[in-house]
Order: C-alpha cells, then sequence, then structure tokens
C-alpha cells in the first residue's frame, strides 16, 4: 500500500530519532526502503521525435529527441517499439507495440498522452489490440493542408510527443 509523503516523513523521524539500542533493526529499515518505492509513481515513458512524411510514404522519423519509451529488438523479452503506417491521404498511424510474451503491457490508451508541435496535424483516436505476436496501441492523426482538406506532404517539420504514464 502506498504511504503518504507525510506518512512517510513521520515513519523516517522515528527511525532517525530513535534511541532505543538495537531498534532500528535491519527489518525495520527495510521496510522503510519498501514503503519508499512503493509509494514513488511509476516513472513515465516518453518519445520525443521529428517527423517527417512525403507523398504516399509513411511518415518517417527525421530526428529522435528524447527516446525512453522504446527497448529491445523485435523477439526480445521486453521490447517495446514505435512503427509509423500510412492508412489513406493525409491520415496515419503510429503504432506502439510490445511482445505478447514480455511482461510489459503498452495497451492501455488512456495511459498515454500524445501531442503534435504543428496544428496541422491532429490526433483522431486510439484502438489496442494484439496480431498474434505483438500487442499494441495504435494512435490515428490526420493531416490538413491549409484549406482544411485531408493531405499528405503536410507534416514536414512536425515533432510528436508521446508521454506513457505506467
Amino acid at each position: 500500500m502506498a504511504l503518504s509523503i507525510a506518512q512517510l516523513l513521520t515513519a523516517a523521524g522515528v527511525i532517525k530519532n530513535e534511541t532505543t539500542p538495537g531498534a532500528n533493526t535491519a527489518a525495520r529499515v527495510g521496510t522503510m526502503f519498501e514503503n519508499i518505492i512503493n509509494s514513488t509513481p511509476n516513472v513515465n515513458l516518453t518519445y520525443n521525435a521529428r517527423l517527417s512524411q512525403a507523398s504516399t510514404s509513411a511518415p518517417s522519423v527525421v530526428r529522435e529527441f528524447y527516446n525512453t519509451l522504446t527497448s529491445g529488438s523485435p523477439g526480445d523479452t521486453g521490447y517495446i517499439g514505435v512503427s509509423w503506417i500510412r492508412n489513406s491521404t493525409g491520415e496515419y498511424k503510429v503504432r506502439i507495440r510490445s511482445n505478447i510474451d514480455a511482461n510489459v503491457s503498452v495497451t492501455n490508451g488512456y495511459s498515454y498522452a500524445v501531442s503534435f508541435s504543428d496544428a496541422k496535424v491532429r490526433l483522431v483516436s486510439y484502438t489496442n489490440g494484439n496480431d498474434g505476436t505483438y500487442y499494441y496501441t495504435e494512435f490515428t492523426f490526420r493531416s490538413y493542408n491549409i484549406a482544411g482538406t485531408l493531405a499528405d506532404d503536410v507534416i514536414s517539420f512536425t515533432n510528436i510527443l508521446i508521454q506513457y504514464f505506467a
């Protein structure tokens, strides 16, 4: 059970100010460490990159700025990968996937925040699933030209930020 900061500080004060010889046993101090660890929120995983898209191709990464989301290689236990898909004119997907046999789950769309640096690129939906090899969450996004019509060749200097809150 997670403890509040006030509860952790109280427990730390008791250990710090203990005067009875032998009272701060390894078990007592170890329990304090466990309480601290269990009360710390999970670290956010972040993926931040610059995208480009041309003609009828899927978006691609021009530059990756920061990445703590992806890990491993396909087939590795603990693998998490990001891939890009073009559905149709101006409509794309970013797929975040992990091995089915891994103890990693990236398939809760509610645990993500996805944003783009360009107002012409907009997130429209997400879906969860598995393809027999990977669990995945897919985010569908669209790009619009100046006239407000779905269009390709709009994503040229657009940053994507994906944050996963475990």
